[in-house]
């Protein structure tokens, strides 16, 4: 969800740049922030690959193990639970039938989540059979990456650039100023005009 979020603002930001009537100043902004996004999310993507890949499928493995045991323990006391119930001759059959469904109940939840599991687990499998396709996507997805930060530090080394061009521009215009300013000589027929002497 965050992905496809960042990607439709990247989408924007890059319509508004193809569009005629940028300023300026908007479009250097949205110059830096395309590639700020395309760094960003490649960069999000390959952690997150390799997360995966590191430690990620064999946390599944080692939680899916967990759930196998979890699983086979509550079947185990299911089946304690029944011996209790089928125990009680003398136990309300209203109640004694509600038990039994809600057991059956249960034995059919177990079955559906270890089907869940297996099909979880074919994906992961699947994942790790196609390693080599993921790899090259990622290095893919690397070089984009590595682009895109080459993307920022150019700009970056332009604005550097700019931001000094415009301090030299504003320092011609003041000599430029300067040089056409005349003082007016203070002399006694001026005082004399200023102050009434």
């Amino acid at each position: 969800m965050t992905m496809q979020a960042f990607s439709e603002l990247n989408n924007r930001v890059i319509d508004e740049l193809e569009s005629a009537a940028l300023p300026e100043g908007r479009r250097r902004l949205n110059l830096l922030l395309n590639a700020i996004i395309v760094y960003e999310v490649c960069e999000y993507a390959i952690r997150y690959y390799n997360d995966f890949r590191l430690a990620g499928v064999s946390e599944v493995r080692d939680i899916y193990e967990q759930q196998k045991i979890n699983i086979e323990l509550l079947r185990a006391k299911q089946i304690e639970h029944r011996r209790n119930i089928d125990a009680r001759p003398d136990m309300d059959e209203t109640l004694k039938s509600q038990l039994l469904l809600n057991i059956a109940a249960r034995e059919q939840t177990f079955d559906f989540m270890m089907e869940k599991w297996s099909s979880y687990l074919e994906s992961i499998d699947e994942v790790e059979n196609n390693i080599g396709q993921l790899a090259q996507k990622i290095a893919d997805i690397g070089l984009l990456r590595d682009d895109a930060e080459l993307q920022i530090l150019s700009l970056e080394a332009f604005t550097i650039l700019d931001s000094l061009k415009h301090h030299l521009d504003l320092l011609h215009d003041a000599l430029g100023v300067v040089a056409d300013l005349r003082i007016i000589t203070l002399s006694p027929h001026t005082l004399r005009l200023l102050f009434g002497f």
